[in-house]
């Protein structure tokens, strides 16, 4: 073997190959090829056939001997040509090459490289190629299967999860934002017990370790926590899955159980109440079966003993019960006392029971007596077997339960009677000691706006905005104190609605007399409070008249004293003026001061007619003018209180009205704002715009502001904290008479500690029938 050429040696490496392996020159012909690529790829007759022809050679012979069937050859055609590839680049590379071959799909796995000679000239290119066909159409299907798993997982509710084998979250459907509250990109990459409560992972750890090692499925409930912080109760079922090395991880469902658990849960408690009652009851029978045994041994029952249906002996109280003496009932069909509905019942129960161990169970029956009259018994039948007998005798006890019957149907009686008293009109609830409504009548639901499924249970502070709770106006602290009743009016606004009511409360206690709960009534009193409080303000609006009234008397009284002064003033300054000689200044103030007096004048003759106000001759003048007047008049005042005056004039604005009376206004509302500001000092800015529909001339300075309270008082005349505190009283109770009386208004906006702001409203009036000023 050893002796061998290497030539040989190449060739029997090549035929022994399973893989398809060639050579090609730089023309794609072929120079070397194994008879696996014969058979498989060329179908050629031999490994010498090939050599020297192309691939097309081959393709095209294949494709002539079925020329009907385009799909019989078609490998090589779908694909680039990697020849060319590897010849340009120069380097080995690998390639993916498929077609069909004598009709059937072949996929290589192909492997490449230049082909050089031994002076490192490129004379072609050689490869090897490996039959994939099957592990492809393997991984298409595995690739096809994930694909669907995916589509099925992220449209699914539940949460679909794959872990690799560290126990890592490779994958998390969306569903497990839902279960889980965050986003299911953010798990990618954490551990899973990160995602399950601490006290379930020894039990999640062993269930992942034996799907690792091999066991087929798992099921298991865990529990972990959602971002709300509440428990969340998942049920999973994990499988290994595998790839080809083996298990590589495990994967699987969880579904949302939490609400099954709340099910459960109250099922569990349920159950427990279940057996809880079934064990009082059971006590309940044992202690009626006892106290019937101590009254048969006391005879305190009507007692007899019936054979075959017939009775053989009864006692004393039985003849009582019935009114048949004991040789009337002895010898004669026990169910001749029964009523004829009861009769075959009882009868066919007499005979069951006789046979039973628990045949002394009570029923109820209606017996008739011996005057026809009618009593309800309660009647115990029990076997008494005797030696030598096949069927023994039935012992009977009967009571007499017609006073307890009566009883009873009065006690039904006065509980409907209690029910529709419940019913009344007015709204009606009762509240238990956790203050939880736990009965109420339609006319409190009617109140409420609510349905009795929507009260019970509820609390106070829940219904009608209780404020009492945990306080010591709470309603149960009161009458747990000694309370007898207690009555409160609120005023509440419950479900969209204002609510004013009388709250009537007084307490529920047991036959002990101990607090059981609340009963509250509540009258609405909505039409009452309406009523006072227009009575109310009928009554503000009395007590403003009468103001007004006394501002008539009182300017009456004291116009005379303005007049008197003013007049010997006027003169004297218009003396001086004609008689003196002085500068423009000094000229233009005194003559300044005699417009003021002709002010006071008119002023006066306001304040003698307030609440009517005369109708004066109506002028066109500029505001900007008569606004720098009373600047100029103000300008000493200005400065001893250390107030700027400021202007923010809009064009030239011509104002139709009474002259004077409008310089009364600004020169009073100036003031207010002067007097308002601090000793520190401050600002007033005067602001004039013109509307389509008006005029408006704003007031605002940074004093100390008022509340909605001192902003009533401005325009109270009688207000005696007016003038001292807030510049008001007299004055802006004329000026806003004046206002309104040009058709317009005045305005004030205030907030404490930030100044305030008084709007002067004019309408916009034409120039006809005034004159200009």
């Amino acid at each position: 073997m050893n002796n061998l050429p290497k030539d040989s040696i190449y060739r029997l490496l090549a035929e022994n190959s399973r893989d398809l392996l060639w050579a090609k020159d730089l023309e794609g012909r072929y120079i070397f090829v194994n008879s696996v690529v014969c058979e498989k790829l060329l179908i050629a007759d031999g490994i010498e056939e090939p050599l020297g022809k192309t691939d097309l050679f081959f393709a095209h012979r294949q494709r002539a001997l079925y020329p009907d069937n385009p799909n019989w050859h078609t490998f090589g055609e779908l694909c680039m040509d990697s020849d060319q590839v590897v010849i340009k680049e120069r380097k080995a590379q690998r390639f993916d090459e498929f077609g069909n071959v004598q009709g059937k799909f072949l996929y290589l796995d192909v492997y490449k490289s230049p082909l050089f000679d031994d002076q490192g000239t490129l004379i072609g290119t050689m490869g090897s190629g490996r039959i994939v066909t099957r592990q492809r159409k393997q991984q298409q299907q595995l690739e096809q299967s994930e694909a669907l798993f995916r589509s099925f997982a992220e449209t699914s509710q539940d949460v679909f999860f794959r872990l690799d084998r560290t126990g890592r979250i490779t994958y998390l459907s969306p569903a497990s934002s839902v279960l889980l509250g965050v986003n299911h990109e953010e798990w990618d990459g954490r551990h899973y017990l990160s995602g399950i409560a601490h006290e379930d992972h020894a039990l999640a750890g062993k269930a992942f370790s034996e799907l690792l090692a091999g066991k087929d499925k798992e099921s298991l409930i865990l529990h972990t926590f959602g971002k709300d912080g509440m428990p969340v109760w998942m049920e999973i079922h994990a499988t290994p899955y595998y790839k080809k090395e083996g298990i590589a991880g495990v994967q699987g469902i969880v579904r949302d159980i939490s609400e099954r658990k709340q099910y459960e849960e109250k099922l569990h408690l349920f159950n427990q109440r279940l057996i809880k009652m079934v064990e009082i009851r059971t006590r309940e029978l044992f202690i009626n079966t006892q106290l019937l045994q101590n009254a048969l041994d006391t005879v305190a029952a009507g007692i007899g003993i019936v054979s075959q249906g017939i009775f053989s002996y009864v006692n004393d109280t039985m003849e009582k019960l019935t009114g048949y003496k004991a040789e009337e009932l002895v010898g004669k069909q026990w169910e001749m006392l029964f009523t004829s509905s009861d009769r075959a019942n009882s009868v066919v129960e007499m005979n069951n029971n006789s046979d039973q161990d628990d045949s002394n169970q009570p029923v109820e029956r209606l017996w008739r007596r011996k005057d026809n009259t009618y009593c309800n018994v309660l009647l115990s039948v029990q076997s008494v077997v005797k030696e030598n007998q096949a069927q023994g005798d039935l012992l009977v006890t009967a009571f007499d339960i017609t006073a307890a019957k009566q009883a009873e149907r009065e006690a039904l009686q006065a509980y409907n009677e209690l029910d529709q008293i419940y019913n009344v009109a007015i709204p009606l609830c009762l509240l238990s000691t956790a203050c939880r409504v736990v009965r109420v009548n339609q006319a409190f639901c009617h109140f409420l706006g609510l349905s009795e499924e929507n009260i019970l249970g509820k609390t106070g502070e829940e219904l009608w905005l209780c404020n009492h709770c945990h306080t010591a106006k709470c309603y149960l602290k009161m009458f747990a104190a000694g309370a007898a009743n207690i009555v409160e009016d609120v005023e509440r606004t419950i479900n969209g609605q204002e609510k004013i009511c009388t709250v009537h409360a007084v307490p529920f206690k047991d036959t002990d007399g101990k607090l059981k709960g609340i009963v509250l009534t509540f009258l609405d009193i909505s039409a009452q409070r309406k009523i006072q409080r227009d009575l109310e303000h009928t009554q503000k609006q009395l007590i403003q008249a009468e103001k007004f009234s006394a501002i008539g008397a009182l300017t009456a009284s004291i116009t005379h004293e303005f007049n008197s002064p003013v007049c010997g003033i006027k003169n004297v300054l218009q003396r001086v003026l004609r008689k003196a000689d002085m500068g423009e200044m000094e000229s233009s103030l005194m003559q300044l001061a005699l417009d003021e007096c002709k002010r006071i004048e008119q002023m006066v003759r306001d304040l003698q007619n307030f609440s009517v106000p005369p109708t004066t001759e109506k002028v066109a003048f500029d505001l900007h003018t008569m606004l720098d007047s009373v600047a100029l008049f103000l300008k000493k005042y200005l400065k001893q209180n250390k107030v700027s005056l400021n202007f923010a004039y809009t064009g030239t604005l011509q104002v139709v009205g009474a002259k004077d009376q409008l310089k009364q206004v600004c020169l009073s509302l100036i003031i207010r704002s002067i007097n308002s500001i601090p000793e520190t000092g401050g600002s007033i800015i005067l602001t004039t715009t013109r509307h389509a529909d008006h005029i408006e001339l704003v007031i605002a300075d940074d004093g100390q502001g008022l509340n909605a309270e001192e902003v009533m008082g401005l325009w109270d005349p009688l207000d005696s904290s007016c003038s001292a505190k807030r510049g008001g009283g007299a004055g802006l109770a004329m000026s806003q008479s004046i206002v309104r009386n040009h058709g317009g208004d005045v305005n004030v906006q205030a907030t404490p500690g930030k100044g305030t702001v008084v709007k002067v409203l004019l309408p916009v009036e034409p120039l006809s029938n005034t004159v200009r000023y």
